[in-house]
């Protein structure tokens, strides 16, 4: 795969999707009881600002991987290129966050 064929947004989008990949794995928020214990949640913990956020942004990764292979859907008539299809995919996430608590 040449990375060379990528756009700067196909560059963001990647590299914003390995940034947030690592965020979910740090603590989000913690407590500390002192004496009695902590607690904390990572980004797994929740579904509207954490799991769905992941799976979008996979869907766009993969959208961007197949435009970069080549892969043209065979007799489906898929005509995927360079970022199309991002932008659908990249507006829900405002509403996503809007819904979460």
């Amino acid at each position: 795969m040449d990375l060379n064929k990528l756009s700067t947004g196909d560059k963001v989008i990647a590299g914003s999707g390995i940034l947030f990949l690592i965020s979910m794995f740090l603590p989000w928020w913690g407590l500390d009881f002192g004496e009695f214990g902590s607690a904390s949640n990572n980004g797994f913990d929740y579904f509207l600002t954490g799991w769905l956020p992941l799976l979008i942004i996979i869907a766009m990764v993969a959208q961007i991987a197949v435009a970069v292979i080549g892969l043209d859907g065979g007799d489906l008539g898929n005509e995927a290129t360079g970022g199309q299809g991002s932008a659908p995919i990249a507006s829900s996430r405002p509403a996503i966050t809007a819904l979460a608590p």
